[in-house]
């Protein structure tokens, strides 16, 4: 049975940051879970920082979710 995590963080991050955050994520769950690398899946969704809040505060508005220009 496969194992799926799925992460979520703004967009505009460098997709170098995506590849080892899969790839680190994966090899966690293969030791802890006990499972093989073809039952693991890991998602990663980026979010547009227009279409998220936290505190009421628009995640373009808060410090560190600044959007490159794309």
């Amino acid at each position: 049975m496969p194992v799926l995590a799925t992460i979520q963080y703004p967009k505009g991050k460098d997709p170098k940051h995506g590849d080892n955050l899969t790839k680190s994520i994966a090899e966690v769950l293969m030791k802890e879970l006990d499972v093989k690398p073809d039952q693991v899946r890991v998602i990663v969704r980026e979010i547009n920082p227009k279409r998220f809040s936290a505190g009421g505060v628009m995640g373009y508005e808060l410090e560190g979710f600044e959007q490159k220009e794309d």
